[in-house]
């Protein structure tokens, strides 16, 4: 059964709304119309930064000094629970694979190619995460026989979009991510397991909080919306699933800060909050069918710090008009333990537990990545992403990633 509390989440709804409100509420904005007789952009408690933003705006044609500034790079990615399913009778098999939802692309980064200040963009990422799931089927007799082990990778393909709106203090971001196919079985046909190919659309708002010639603070929420597909695994004659239910809500702080012409800094605060369960079904070929229980992800913090250096710059050259390397350090911290769904199946001798075996995590990813700005209003970008920490506390091996971004 599941451990989720039902009075649990209007209190999340309520504190995404208040989050909202604050950010409404906060700073100036010009030329708003009022709504329900208060005007939400343009409060009282106004401060001098937002008329220099608005004047560095209007003298740029549109571009800040900090808006050419890299996105910070990222480690995107996140690993749900893990499904046992054993059958006792004939065939004798145990099968544990990683929950795959939305194709293995769940868990959205507000940090991942992005940065603490309002944009206009469209993008394309591709990223390869290298050994980023397993799978094993064993046969749980006296000696316990491995029949099948993989531990395949997970390419992701995402495009997105962003706009500023409400005098450029505001933007609001899409992004919706594919991935290639992961179908992984024995020979014998005794297990499989399958993930889609489609990943969670995600919305980011964006505001600014706070403006100088150079630092931004911005905040927001993301939202991660179940589109994406759902798991499917079978062990000998009864299928499971587990249904992408899931609605993920993504509070965020940022900050952009360059103390001189050479030097840039990034950082991101968010946290990763469940509103809901998964449900997971079962359902025996010509037997019963029925449901488990919900399994409820946990609740995560990601801290994202990073520093860049612009090796070269020239605006006026032709193709090439900037050059920068950007160091960074991501962290993951489990704040819930895992919740447990578990049960028979009311199939002879079948059942079935999902879990995240590891608890509590503590993830820590090193990322190296080179931008390369080219004619001032695309950025082509090639980064790699090194795991730090090992065992349950390593969710791959390595990430190679390719980031294009058009501004305009």
């Amino acid at each position: 059964m599941s451990a989720c509390s039902p009075h649990f989440r209007p209190r999340l709804l309520l504190a995404a709304a208040c989050w909202l409100a604050t950010l409404a509420g906060s700073g100036e904005a010009r030329a708003q119309v009022p709504y329900f007789g208060l005007d939400w952009f343009n409060m009282p408690w106004t401060t001098e930064w937002v008329s220099q933003y608005w004047t560095e705006l209007e003298e740029s044609d549109g571009d800040t000094r900090l808006a050419t500034i890299p996105d910070m790079f990222g480690d995107s990615f996140a690993r749900g629970g893990v499904l046992t399913a054993t059958n006792l009778t004939l065939p004798a098999v145990t099968n544990s694979s990683d929950v795959l939802l939305a194709g293995g692309s769940r868990g959205l980064k507000i940090g991942e190619h992005n940065k603490a200040l309002p944009q206009d963009r469209v993008y394309f990422v591709y990223n390869h995460f290298h050994n980023a799931t397993s799978t094993e089927i064993v046969s749980p007799l006296v000696p316990a026989t491995t029949v099948f082990a993989a531990t395949p990778p997970i390419d992701r393909y995402t495009i997105g979009f962003e706009k500023r709106f409400a005098d450029d203090l505001w933007s609001v971001e899409m992004r919706m991510p594919f991935t290639g196919d992961l179908d992984l079985a024995d020979s014998l046909g005794a297990a499989e397991n399958h993930g889609g190919q489609f990943g969670n659309l995600s919305l980011i708002l964006k505001r600014l909080l706070y403006y100088d010639a150079a630092t931004s603070i911005v905040a927001g929420l993301g939202v991660e919306t179940p589109t994406g597909s759902d798991f499917f695994s079978r062990t000998a004659n009864v299928n499971y699933t587990v249904s992408n239910d899931a609605v993920h809500l993504h509070p965020y702080l940022g900050l952009l800060h360059a103390p001189c012409d050479c030097v840039f800094y990034h950082g991101f605060l968010q946290l990763d909050v469940p509103t809901h369960g998964n449900l997971v079904t079962f359902d025996a070929t010509g037997g019963p069918s029925g449901t488990l229980g919900r399994y409820n992800d946990q609740t995560l913090l990601y801290i994202d710090a990073g520093v860049g250096y612009w090796l070269y710059r020239d605006p006026c050259a032709c193709t090439l008009t900037g050059l920068a390397t950007l160091l960074e350090i991501h962290y993951t911290d489990t704040l819930t333990n895992t919740d447990v769904v578990s049960g028979p199946t009311l199939s002879p001798g079948q059942s079935a537990r999902i879990a995240n075996p590891a608890g509590w995590m503590n993830v820590v990813n090193l990322t190296a990545a080179v931008h390369a700005q080219l004619a001032n209003t695309t950025n082509l970008r090639v980064g790699g992403v090194f795991p730090l920490t090992q065992g349950n506390d390593r969710f791959f091996d390595a990430e190679v990633t390719v980031q294009l971004i058009r501004q305009f």
